[in-house]
């Protein structure tokens, strides 16, 4: 997945964003709320809070600024059969740290309405989790990225855009992939855009086997005989027998650099990489640095 999007005529990285449909039509004496995240729904004079309960989005990064939002959604959804997205909305609502009141009744009520869900589909609910295993929230300084089912996270100082995912699997193996666009500023609350020019890009690839991987290097292997040679230069910034960490630079057609890790835990692989077109500021270099070696896995 990497390797297809540090070519040259990528230097220039864009995204367009498409516009979620209308929701449903205001009741009489409803209050239209817009939140700090840009999501829109109504309250009623009761002081209900109604959405759409039609997916609006591929990816949210879910926060405390749009909590009601993403509690009720969840559970519209849910309502509505759209269950992995309802699902995945309800698991990052539990995936925000316990700090505040407010988050805390809301994962109170995700938990319970998860639970529900549970019993109702059964042994339907596997497929369901698996499908939602791909969370994202936001603190006030911090995106967080975790995928529960390849039991990953990673913490990133910068404000963070999801440009696509793929999963694939067969017997005994199962891939899955997400590449994002980084913009070098403190995460902010979601704000729709036409389109965005990254500082970087963000790429996580994670693989599950049949058998352990006895050490990184085994899996490094692996990786470069599926991908094949590459553009980059690498100089050895870490090495552990589950971890390696590399400093890489393509030549001066393309003028990339960045930094690389490769990890590995029992049948569990993972490489994450960070490529920027341009010089990478000194700062930028020590949080990169900080986060993958953090990376939780």
């Amino acid at each position: 997945m990497i390797q297809h999007y540090t070519k040259k005529n990528l230097l220039f990285f864009s995204i367009i964003f498409l516009t979620a449909a209308p929701l449903f039509s205001q009741q009489p004496g409803w209050r239209t709320v817009t939140d700090i995240d840009g999501n829109r729904f109504y309250v009623d004079i009761r002081g209900k809070i109604w959405t759409s309960g039609r997916p609006d989005r591929d990816y949210h990064i879910v926060s405390l600024s749009g909590l009601d939002y993403y509690l009720n959604q969840g559970i519209e959804l849910i309502k509505q059969r759209h269950i992995p997205e309802g699902l995945t909305l309800l698991k990052s609502v539990l995936a925000l740290p316990r700090d505040d009141d407010r988050i805390f009744h809301a994962q109170a009520q995700a938990a319970s309405e998860i639970n529900r869900l549970k019993r109702r589909e059964g042994p339907r609910f596997h497929q369901h989790d698996v499908k939602s295993s791909l969370l994202l929230t936001r603190t006030d300084t911090h995106v967080t990225i975790t995928n529960s089912r390849m039991k990953f996270s990673l913490s990133i100082p910068y404000h963070v855009t999801v440009i696509k995912r793929t999963v694939r699997q067969r017997y005994g193996y199962r891939y899955s992939g997400i590449l994002l666009g980084i913009d070098f500023k403190i995460p902010e609350p979601a704000v729709k855009k036409i389109s965005t020019n990254f500082d970087a890009l963000l790429a996580i690839d994670s693989e599950e086997f049949k058998s352990k991987l006895l050490h990184v290097g085994v899996f490094k292997k692996h990786r470069e005989n599926t991908l094949g040679g590459d553009i980059y230069s690498r100089v050895v910034v870490r090495s552990h027998e589950d971890s390696l960490i590399y400093r890489i630079s393509a030549d001066d057609s393309f003028n990339l650099q960045g930094y690389e890790g490769y990890f590995v835990r029992d049948r569990l692989g993972y490489l994450v990489r960070i490529v920027a077109p341009k010089k990478i500021s000194a700062d930028a270099e020590k949080n990169i640095m900080i986060l993958l070696k953090k990376f939780r896995y």
